[in-house]
């Protein structure tokens, strides 16, 4: 419904791009925001577009064009134009070009667009970034970066689209290949350009009064545009954008609170922003981006809402008899009507096993299963205990951790405690637990941080290990459609103790698997199947349109922060003499110049000898390095 009396004067370019052809809700939320103040709307998609998608956008736009994926958003907008035509779009008054970066409304476009007609302007946008006194984009013309509107959302009035220069800038448009041609050659490009003819402009928001600030408000002052300003959108962009840029301009916490000032005003529906990011992003991306850290009190419960709607399962593998009683202390922590469901490797085990346990944990239902022994506890999850997966909304899933190929002894058991503390340390911890799943339901699956003490401190940064390929042909052999890439963490449970959402593990268990599908005994060395499962589990959970998520009790994130910062410290303090502003990208700019096999010594294992050596190591590298550049 059209509410905008100036509304038929105006027409739409909208561009979207998704490489599946998928038109998401918050696309449909956007254009019917518009479309009350746009007569006409003409959809630019590059690329493909799904049949489904097809008739999501005829309930909001007026026209459909399919073009190739090339020249970005801007030749999107200039072939637009161009199947308007000049003398159509003259019977307007105004030209809206936008696209599909942006989600909202979050404040009223009808503010915006009563506000912008009332102003003498030529061409106007809704943010603009400010002026910086260097470019670091070739494609762009100045040798500075001038300030411009931001193009995801441009008007031009006839005064100006009604000009030869107007109509000149887009018959000569240049080629655009790449995102920084789109920025250099068009972003940075359209506003100077015009205003320097004499062309009136100005941004719907006011945001003179943060260029000290940063100069990118609508990314580092997002809360402040949007509540105390007015912006009626946000980017996308900032629950995935790069994290070195982040950190350059923030304290890296911005989108996670705009998320939960959203979610808490009610001002969107942060279900839209999570359908479409966990069905595009890298899940490291996201929970980097959203603080999907979810840390839990160990003293007090906070159990939110339904925390105890859900039917519950605790899955065990036991192994090793001398670890029966402690895995048995970690079932009491169970709701008491949680079916508990134990697998073991033969009959003697068993009926200790059942003794240990009923004794313990009386009225409750325990079954305790022998099975092959082969595949180890990923098996025994997926072909011993894959009846329960369907019967049960909730399982979390836990086996005897020892790791005992590593010395000393201590390591391994310090694995083991971080997985079982974080994941099933007491009753509290687990009510709290099903009350994230019950207020999160798109949470599914929850793994406790990854060990970076002694033997794993050298795969920080290196999580894959050998582990990728193999991963990705499961994947692939699964049918999932996920951004799974070997330079992204996985948000995986190493160690394969965890909780999850039994409809987000479909996927993997709908394979049948069979006990002749896994090694023998233990498995192997590292870069097997079982280690491929083990990194699956959170894509095949974002497959199905669930995230997941890192959990931890207080206690434990107190030391996580202690150790963490140790570690940069005695990294940061002895690897470079840098004592410039921006540290972080001097050391990793300076590091990435060693060949690899020279860096190597930064994934052995010892964090002791790395940290210790660093400063002779650096004086050892440079001094091997000048000696390769001199040939």
């Amino acid at each position: 419904m059209i509410i905008d009396d100036k509304a038929n004067s105006r027409a739409g370019i909208f561009c979207v791009y998704d490489k599946d052809g998928i038109i998401d809700d918050y696309i449909i939320v956007l254009l019917d925001a518009l479309r009350k103040h746009l007569g006409y709307i003409l959809t630019m998609v590059n690329g493909k577009l799904t049949p489904e998608g097809r008739d999501k956008l005829k309930t909001v736009c007026d026209e459909i064009i399919v073009r190739k994926n090339k020249g970005l958003d801007s030749w999107a907008y200039k072939e637009g134009i161009d199947y308007i035509g000049w003398d159509k779009l003259n019977e307007y008054d105004e030209l809206i070009m936008f696209n599909d970066t942006i989600m909202g409304p979050v404040n009223s476009f009808e503010k915006m667009f009563e506000v912008m007609a009332s102003r003498d302007l030529d061409f106007w946008g809704i943010t603009k970034f400010h002026h910086v006194d260097y470019n670091p984009i070739e494609s762009c013309e100045y040798n500075y970066i001038p300030e411009h509107l931001q193009t995801y959302f441009i008007g031009v009035r006839k005064s100006l689209f009604n000009t030869e220069e107007y109509q000149h800038y887009w018959n000569d448009f240049p080629v655009i290949n790449t995102y920084t041609d789109a920025v250099g050659k068009h972003e940075m490009r359209f506003t100077k350009y015009f205003s320097d003819r004499g062309y009136k402009w100005a941004a719907y928001v006011d945001s003179d009064h943060l260029k000290s600030y940063n100069v990118y408000p609508l990314l580092y002052s997002t809360m402040e545009i949007v509540r105390e300003k007015g912006c009626p959108i946000f980017k996308k962009r900032m629950f995935f954008h790069d994290e070195t840029d982040i950190l350059v301009n923030s304290a890296g916490n911005d989108a996670a609170v705009f998320f939960s000032y959203l979610k808490v005003s009610g001002r969107y529906n942060t279900d839209l922003i999570l359908k479409n990011l966990i069905r595009k992003c890298n899940m490291e991306d996201l929970v980097r981006c959203l603080n999907l850290r979810y840390i839990l009190s160990t003293t007090e419960g906070n159990f939110l809402k339904d925390s105890n709607k859900y039917s519950v399962a605790i899955l065990m593998h036991i192994y090793y008899e001398d670890l029966i009683n402690q895995m048995c202390n970690y079932a009491t922590y169970a709701p008491e009507d949680a079916d508990i469901y134990i697998t073991t490797s033969d009959e003697e085990k068993k009926k200790k096993i059942e003794t240990i346990f009923k004794a313990r944990l009386k009225n409750r239902r325990i079954e305790v299963r022998v099975i092959e022994n082969r595949g180890r506890d990923v098996s025994a999850l997926l072909v011993g205990m894959k009846d329960a997966i369907y019967s049960h909304d909730i399982i979390c899933y836990l086996h005897d951790k020892k790791t005992t190929q590593l010395y000393p002894g201590s390591v391994g058991k310090g694995f083991a405690k971080k997985c079982y503390q974080n994941i099933i340390p007491s009753r509290l911890y687990v009510k709290q637990i099903l009350g994230l799943f019950a207020n999160n339901p798109r949470l599914g699956m929850l793994t406790p941080p990854i060990p970076i003490h002694g033997h794993f401190f050298g795969n920080i940064g290196n999580e894959w290990g050998p582990n990728f390929k193999r991963t990705e042909e499961l994947a692939n052999k699964i049918g999932l459609k996920v951004d799974l890439r070997k330079d992204k963490m996985p948000i995986a449970p190493f160690g394969s103790v965890f909780w999850f959402r039994s409809k987000a593990m479909y996927k993997l268990f709908d394979l049948n698997w069979e006990y002749k599908d896994f090694p023998e005994g233990f498995g192997g060395i590292d870069g097997s199947l079982l280690h491929a499962i083990e990194r699956v589990y959170p894509f095949v959970a974002q497959d199905a349109g669930y995230y997941s998520a890192i959990v931890m009790t207080d206690r434990f994130a107190e030391t996580e922060y202690d150790s963490l910062k140790f570690y940069v410290k005695g990294i940061n303090s002895n690897l470079t003499g840098f004592t410039e502003q921006d540290m972080f990208h001097g050391q990793k700019n300076e590091i990435k110049q060693y060949p690899k096999d020279i860096l190597g010594i930064y994934r052995e294992n010892s964090l002791k000898y790395q940290i210790m050596q660093s400063t002779s190591t650096y004086k050892i590298l440079n001094a091997i390095y000048s000696r390769i550049k001199r040939g």
